[in-house]
């Protein structure tokens, strides 16, 4: 190593960096394993190739050795490496003979296959939302359909046609019956409560496979609505750009094999390490040459400043030799710290593969050989002399034995639901309503309640069309202000209301309105008009009121049109509505 950088002023030298690297005294336990094969790579087959062929015999001879799947982590280089690993074992799986399945564990996890979005079960829930947040979202529709199918494990889930045409009715095929009206109904339910519907009207929450990944979403559910609100689209928004990189947390008693990153690794540690791709390059990526931000030393370049420049061995002939030579051999010791760490993590047996012929010559694994070869003890008395235990013939170090083991049994049998049971949390609850049976009789009854003018007051407050009736009664439902048999009636005296010619010109589509909008006073004091429609270049200002006429109304008014010309605004417009006389009084 330390010849690659031979004449470079300035640079320590690998020998020092790594003098006192020594471990002196690994540890109080006898035995250990480490077993470090070095494969060729052939035009045919590449070495990478013949390793995933080895892996599920290495997993099997371990377990054969009384090792647990949950002692066992494979740790790579980088996501693509892990993910073939993850692909070759659960290839292996299905095409393994029974008596295997049977004989060993090939569960396997890793933080790429427990990101949320990776269950069909989440991302159809995700599409279902998106689809009732917008019916007419066809590719919602689609994805609907598509991850149901894969979340029910359907042979035909990946052929079944989305066309736009025919999807209204390929879905109602596999769909439950009823799930159009059920959709519908998703619009007046909180987020939460919708979401443990659709997994209880789907049935998600019978595969087990499924359970870990409704729990953990489950959970990002009820945190996103106690922290900031139980919008659809703002819950979609978030799981875009946040909620989708989220992953299941596992139980630390889960008998799986781990397969995570060299950087997740740090401050890790497994009883097995298998390391299946001991080769990566020492130097940056070609594809990945990262730009240096230097100050030339000489005029008249010295005068700009600090500048970027694209790191490559072409500055070794330019006055940024040395800004290059340092960044190079400040990447070399990241690489090699990288193999450090790798090789330090487990505890017992260490099962690595490297390349015997890599491309180039900065790689990781040409370290690594040369180490295996050479005769010099670096560590003195303190360390072993490597190449005493390399077979040349096999291209393979192998110091120590792998131990026999007893596997620990657990100290109790664990616990384990083997199904999402659904929160049924609105049919267990009986609320107290604050307006309770408040339609049971006569108007004159009505207009005595106190709450009466209030709960009309919140409904308005969330109707800003016609369109949005049900969905602000359905709230005074869900709050416990109205019962559900009330909601009905309540709902229809409403789009009576305001059905009047005037009135309905005040909740017709394309209006700039506000509700409840509060302004602010010089005084710290707000005051909060009812409704103010923006409309062809005038300013209404309108008031509900719920009961008998008063000149003080027409004061209110009166304030709340002075107060908007104080803010600029013109040709403004001021109504009292008595909503339950139908009777509109210009202030």
């Amino acid at each position: 190593m330390d010849e690659l950088f031979a004449g470079e002023s300035g640079q320590i030298s690998f020998r020092n960096i790594y003098s006192e690297a020594i471990q002196s005294e690994p540890g109080k336990k006898e035995g250990g394993y480490v077993r470090i094969e070095f494969i060729e790579n052939e035009k045919e087959l590449k070495w990478q190739d013949k390793v995933l062929e080895k892996i599920p015999g290495v997993i099997e001879s371990l377990q054969l050795k009384g090792y647990n799947a949950s002692d066992i982590g494979i740790i790579v280089r980088d996501g693509r490496e892990g993910a073939l690993v993850l692909q070759t074992i659960i290839d292996y799986t299905h095409n393994c003979p029974d008596e295997n399945k049977l004989k060993f564990n090939y569960n396997i996890v890793s933080s790429d296959s427990l990101l949320l979005p990776n269950s069909p079960a989440i991302s159809f829930i995700i599409a279902v939302l998106s689809a009732v947040n917008d019916p007419d979202d066809m590719i919602s529709r689609a994805l609907m359909l598509r991850f149901f199918l894969l979340a029910e494990d359907t042979p035909e889930a990946e052929t079944v046609s989305l066309a736009g045409e025919k999807l209204k009715e390929t879905s109602g095929n596999y769909f439950p019956d009823g799930y159009e009206i059920f959709l519908d109904r998703l619009k007046q339910l909180p987020l939460f409560e919708a979401t443990e519907s659709i997994i209880g009207f789907f049935g998600l929450g019978k595969s087990p496979s499924n359970v870990a990944y409704l729990n953990t979403f489950q959970d990002y559910v009820v945190s996103f609505t106690g922290s900031r609100s139980g919008d659809r689209q703002a819950f979609l928004d978030w799981w875009e750009t946040t909620g989708s990189g989220k992953s299941v947390v596992l139980p630390g008693n889960q008998d799986a094999m781990r397969i995570l990153t060299i950087h997740k690794s740090k401050g890790l540690e497994f009883r097995v390490v298998i390391l299946p791709f001991i080769s990566w390059n020492l130097d940056h990526m070609g594809s990945k040459q990262p730009f240096l931000w230097v100050k030339p030393a000489k005029s008249p370049f010295s005068d700009i400043g600090v500048v970027p420049v694209k790191y490559s061995s072409e500055l070794t002939k330019t006055w940024f030799a040395d800004s290059y030579a340092e960044e190079k051999h400040s990447v070399f010791v990241d690489n090699i710290n990288l193999l450090y760490v790798a090789l330090t993590r487990a505890k017992e047996v260490i099962y690595g593969f490297s390349v015997d012929n890599p491309k180039t010559e900065n790689t990781i694994a040409g370290v690594l050989k040369s180490a295996m070869l050479t005769a010099n003890q670096e560590a003195g008395t303190a360390g072993i002399e490597l190449s005493s235990y390399y077979n040349i013939e096999k291209n393979l170090f192998e110091f120590g034995e792998i131990p026999q083991k007893q596997k620990e049994l657990p100290m109790e049998k664990d616990s384990f639901s083997g199904k999402y049971n659904v929160s049924q949390a609105m049919e267990s609850l009986r609320l107290k309503l604050h307006g309770e049976n408040y339609f049971s009789s006569g108007d004159q009854e009505i207009r005595e309640r106190i709450n009466y003018g209030k709960l009309m007051h919140e409904i308005f407050e969330g109707i800003k069309t016609a369109a949005d009736i049900g969905s602000s009664v359905r709230k005074l439902v869900l709050e416990g202000k109205v019962t559900e048999a009330e909601s009905a009636e309540l709902a229809k005296r409403v789009h009576n209301l305001i059905e009047l010619p005037q009135v309905a010109d005040w909740f017709s589509p394309g209006n700039e309105i506000l509700t409840e909008a509060g302004i602010l006073l010089t005084s710290g004091n707000t005051k909060r008009p009812d409704r103010v429609i923006f409309k062809d270049g005038k300013t209404m200002i309108i008031d509900f009121k719920f009961g008998d006429e008063s000149p003080h109304y027409a004061e209110q008014v009166n304030l709340y049109r002075h107060l908007m010309a104080e803010m600029g605004y013109t040709n403004i417009e001021t109504f009292i509505w008595y909503v339950d006389k139908n009777k509109i009084v210009p202030a």
